[in-house]
């Protein structure tokens, strides 16, 4: 529920109302009504049920009065005739039939008295009964808006001389869905561990998500490669949507992309992807199975999908994560959970064309055609990936043999050879490749030193992996784009892949394929050693 701004309470000149506020904006709730009580010049005071008598609140202390209640505040406050703005916290939550008729009840002694007496009820949830509504506005205290977010961390920045000089970005990114009180608390306690303004935005994220964590939900940890290697265009993409996730981009009256679908072939790098996109655009990333917010009931079901959707509605910048979306929906339109699943799509299309929030929806699929075509039409991004070419396969290599031995090098004849025998392979088949290669020469070096009766010590060894160890891994797999279904649901998908974005341009590296004539000849020459075989004895390994 959308509410007014709690700063229009003086202008409403109501007796009774409540406002909605963050417990760790309490504090500068309180400095706001005490700012309001001295313009108004009346005394503001406070209560809640762990208080014995009513405090009073001047120049920012809490002090208590003489006033103790005995029973019900409301009637302390009539029965003693006190003028003054009254904050009243903790009872707007779940009223019973007692509390219901205290509210009316106040709410006609506050009608027919002369007096200035204000009552503020508040708390983070307001639980106001229909009808009651006429009686009791209600207001709430928001997250900081772009502006009030970029002017908070500019004036916490100019306070620490090594933030002065950098872009705030990384900062307002991290903080967009905070309160402000929890944004001063949190920039104030980290501050003291960082040393650059990344650092410190790194800090606030990692404490988002441990907060959201806390609630249950399962945040997904950041990617283990720093890139992913050959999707030059996707990453334009990213940089885009990454600048539209900037606060200050409101000035211009642009919002953040809704979503995205992340369509391809098992093993593509489509979950890698999505990590990829909430580490850039520093957010928190939510992982979803769509199966599991389907209850023993249609309004049970609804109710689960609000819950999620207010949740990551109210974190800030956020990847709402489903992966294999597609299967959710067969036999969507049937009865059943089918009914249950029409109204939750029909809810979740509602919220993807008109929500505003920092939330970025991203699903992976594997076959599009099973998806309901006006969910498809809400995603502003559906990209397509395919099995990597020559370039992008030599740099998703190189990031997976970087991880482990820093220091290879192939010369760029056994480039060729190992691109062409990996021809075909996934990404996700390559990272494993070289996995297991790993595995394998560590399990060698320690059956050896068994066999000889040494002790061994692996951090005396560094990690090693040869062409031939390369080569003769590729002999124990077959690429699953080998699998006759799966290379006819490969040629199935590309029938239908110019309706998706590309992710990778034309390879222009330096080991880009030639195409040629049947007849043709190879042109050993211009390419060095050429294609060969798996069994074909490589050139030694090369290391600097």
């Amino acid at each position: 529920m959308t509410r007014r701004h709690y700063k229009h309470w003086p202008l409403l000149r109501s007796q009774l109302t409540a406002i909605a506020v963050q417990a760790s904006d309490r504090q500068c709730f309180f400095r706001q009504f005490e700012q309001w009580s001295i313009e108004m010049g009346l005394p503001l005071y406070l209560w809640n049920a762990a208080y014995k008598s009513i405090q009073q609140i001047k120049s920012s202390r809490i002090t208590p009065t003489d006033q103790i209640v005995e029973r019900i505040l409301f009637e302390t406050i009539c029965e003693t005739s006190l003028e003054g703005i009254f904050l009243v916290e903790g009872i707007i939550q779940n009223i019973d039939s007692d509390k219901d008729l205290q509210l009316k009840n106040i709410y006609d002694a506050l009608f027919q008295k002369s007096q200035k007496t204000f009552i503020v009820l508040f708390d983070e949830i307001l639980d106001v009964p229909m009808h009651l509504y006429p009686f009791i506005p209600q207001l709430e205290k928001p997250f900081p808006s772009p502006e009030e977010l970029e002017s908070l961390i500019i004036q916490f920045c100019q306070g620490h001389s090594f933030l002065q000089e950098s872009d705030p970005l990384p900062l307002l990114q991290a903080c967009t869905g905070l309160p402000e009180g929890e944004i001063t608390l949190i920039l104030n306690r980290l501050v003291c561990e960082v040393k650059t303004l990344e650092e410190l935005a790194d800090s606030v994220l990692e404490y988002a998500k441990e907060k959201l964590a806390g609630k249950g939900v399962r945040i997904l940890p950041p990617p283990d490669v720093p890139k992913a290697a050959g999707l030059d265009l996707l990453d334009k993409d990213i940089d885009k949507i990454a600048s539209l996730f900037d606060p200050r981009a409101s000035s211009w009256k642009l919002r953040n992309p809704n979503g995205g679908l992340l369509w391809g072939l098992p093993g593509t790098g489509k979950s890698l992807v999505a990590k990829m996109i909430a580490q850039r655009i520093r957010a928190k990333m939510i992982a979803v199975d769509f199966n599991q917010l389907v209850g023993s009931t249609v309004s049970e079901s609804l109710q689960n999908l609000k819950h999620l959707i207010d949740l990551a509605d109210n974190s800030g910048n956020v990847v709402l994560f489903f992966d294999e979306f597609e299967k959710n929906f067969v036999g969507w339109e049937s009865g059943g959970s089918g009914g249950a699943m029409a109204k939750m799509t029909g809810e979740l299309l509602s919220w993807l064309q008109d929500h505003t929030t920092p939330v970025f929806m991203l699903a992976t699929i594997n076959r599009l055609g099973l998806l309901p075509a006006e969910l498809v039409r809400r995603f502003k991004y559906v990209w397509f990936l395919g099995n990597p070419h020559n370039g992008a396969l030599y740099e998703i290599f190189n990031i997976h043999l970087g991880k482990y031995c820093p220091n290879l090098h192939f010369s760029d004849s056994q480039w060729r050879i190992l691109l062409d025998e990996y021809r075909g392979c996934s990404p996700d088949e390559v990272g494993k490749a070289v996995e297991r290669t790993l595995e394998t020469n560590f399990h060698s070096l320690v059956s050896q030193a068994k066999e000889q009766g040494k002790p061994f010590n692996p951090r005396k060894y560094l990690p090693q992996i040869s062409l031939e160890d390369l080569l003769s891994e590729r002999r124990n797999f077959t690429p699953a784009s080998a699998n006759k279904a799966i290379s006819d649901q490969l040629y199935a998908i590309r029938q239908d892949a110019d309706f998706a974005r590309p992710t990778s341009g034309r390879d222009t590296s330096r080991f880009a394929r030639i195409n040629r004539g049947m007849f043709e000849q190879s042109g050993a020459k211009n390419q060095g050693t050429g294609t060969t075989k798996l069994n074909r004895k490589p050139n030694s390994l090369e290391v600097i």
